[in-house]
C-alpha cells in the first residue's frame, strides 16, 4: 500500500480543491490501495519541521521508499506522474 502525507494551510482558498483533485488523483491510479494523511501544517508544524516542510501544498510518498517531496501546484497531472513515477 502506498502512503502519502499532503502539507496544506487548512481554511485556504483552495484547501477543499486540492485535496478533492489529489484523491481523485490517485483513486484514479491506485483504486484505494493508499493512505492519505492530511496535515494541517498550522496545527502540526513540529512534523512539518520533523518532515522538513517550508511550503504548501507539498506531498510526500512515505511508502514504498525511496521517501519523495513534491512542492507547489498538484494540479499538474503530468508532474504527479512523474512524481509517482506512473508511465
Amino acid at each position: 500500500m502506498l502512503y502519502f502525507r499532503l502539507y496544506i494551510i487548512e481554511g485556504s482558498s483552495r484547501y477543499k480543491f486540492i485535496i478533492e483533485k489529489l484523491n481523485g488523483f490517485l483513486k484514479e491510479f491506485y483504486n484505494n490501495n493508499y493512505r492519505l494523511e492530511i496535515i494541517n501544517i498550522l496545527e502540526q508544524s513540529e512534523l512539518a519541521v520533523k518532515d522538513k516542510v517550508f511550503a504548501t501544498p507539498t506531498l510526500i510518498r512515505l511508502s514504498p521508499a525511496p521517501v519523495k517531496k513534491v512542492v507547489g501546484d498538484l494540479n499538474d497531472k503530468e508532474k504527479l506522474k512523474a512524481f509517482l513515477e506512473i508511465a
